[in-house]
């Protein structure tokens, strides 16, 4: 919640302390034809939510809307208030074990990975130039057009380390948001990445670039929250994005139990394409050393949520397996294995019915198993439900 470039045309002005240093009111800071009616901007002094309904050059008029309680943390990526009915897609929590179900992990040379059930956390460790730790999950979450997307994420990245780049967020190697902290020269420090394989290209926006919280505790306008993030501590990743190819991204954490949004990446209006390739992306976690360097990432807790519900697409279809197999006493074979179609992992696969046919006299089961490369005489190994 902080001022927010007026060049930019931005629905969001941000946060001030009195009434009197709203945008275009007059004697305030900002003056110019930038409003419009309905834009918003946020009063800490009164902990009051204001809507403009008069965008006048220099005597624009802001309506209170006191005894609402709302901030800007109160309306989803499209602008509409949020209520409680979000939609959980997924959801991970290390309490028993590293879930290895639902994650998959790439270790590159010396890259280590442990468990440890006490603080229920994974830690990525690497130690070497060129060691690359990576923690994602095996499903991409699917976005459906018109919902807002929700990611909480928790970690600590054990602060910035030399020689080394930490990356937290709901990305793949080619799109997708994360907050990454590069220990490696000439620029270490904090930004927010939004990763593009498309024709608008990667955004990196470093901590001083932030347009709503620069969470670096220096107050003031461009640090509202007055916040000082930490990057040795456990902290709340929040995003929030409303795609259809071209709408805005929320980054931020939640501190104190209120969502502090730092940055707001936009596109519609702006930019001549899609800002990402696809919505459809994991939870990653991932640290690489540049150099010889020692860092470690613990991986907590996430989830994925359409704000709004998500209602049950895609297209059904069978296959029926040509196959007869005469199978002796006390054996077993393989009769059908499902695995995603190389390039096509970001779709999601749902089973819904399996039917056998047995003939003969003797009793007979069947087992449904995940991953077994020895069951698999006639297909190969799988490939898993996803690949990083």
């Amino acid at each position: 919640m902080a001022t927010r470039s007026p060049t930019q045309y931005h629905n969001y002005w941000g946060a001030y302390t009195t009434e009197g240093l709203l945008p275009n009111v007059l004697g305030s800071p900002l003056q110019g034809p930038y409003l419009e009616v309905g834009d918003i901007a946020y009063v800490t002094g009164t902990q009051t939510l204001y809507v403009c309904t008069d965008a006048t050059p220099n005597a624009a008029i802001w309506s209170s809307m006191a005894g609402t309680g709302l901030t800007t943390a109160n309306f989803d990526a499209f602008g509409r208030l949020r209520v409680s009915n979000p939609q959980t897609i997924f959801d991970s929590k290390l309490v028993y074990d590293a879930q290895p179900l639902y994650w998959s992990e790439e270790l590159t040379n010396s890259g280590g990975s442990s468990y440890d059930q006490p603080n229920a956390r994974v830690t990525l460790a690497v130690v070497n130039a060129a060691d690359q730790a990576i923690r994602q999950t095996r499903r991409f979450f699917n976005y459906q057009p018109g919902k807002s997307q929700l990611i909480f994420q928790t970690f600590n990245a054990n602060g910035v380390e030399s020689g080394v780049i930490k990356r937290i967020g709901y990305f793949d190697s080619t799109d997708g948001i994360f907050f990454e902290l590069d220990g490696t020269a000439p620029a270490p420090g904090l930004s927010f990445v939004r990763r593009s394989s498309g024709a608008n290209p990667t955004l990196v926006e470093p901590q001083a670039s932030w347009n709503l919280d620069t969470l670096d505790g220096s107050g003031g306008l461009l640090n509202p929250s007055g916040i000082a993030l930490k990057t040795n501590a456990v902290q709340i990743l929040v995003i929030d994005f409303e795609w259809l190819g071209v709408g805005s991204v929320r980054v931020g954490f939640v501190i104190n139990g209120q969502i502090v949004y730092a940055h707001r990446f936009d596109c519609a209006n702006i930019q001549q394409s899609v800002y990402m390739q696809t919505p459809n992306l994991p939870l990653r976690y991932e640290l690489e050393a540049l150099s010889d360097a020692t860092g470690t990432l613990d991986c907590i807790c996430g989830t994925v949520i359409s704000e709004g519900g998500q209602g049950a697409t895609g297209t059904p279809f069978g296959f029926d397996s040509p196959r007869s197999d005469n199978v002796a006493n006390n054996a077993s074979t393989t009769l059908l294995s499902i695995r995603h179609r190389a390039g096509s992992e970001r779709i999601t696969i749902i089973p819904t019915n399996v039917a056998l046919l047995t003939a003969g006299n003797g009793a007979s089961v069947w087992e449904l198993l995940y991953n077994q490369p020895s069951r698999w005489p006639q297909h190969g190994a799988p490939r898993g439900d996803s690949a990083i």
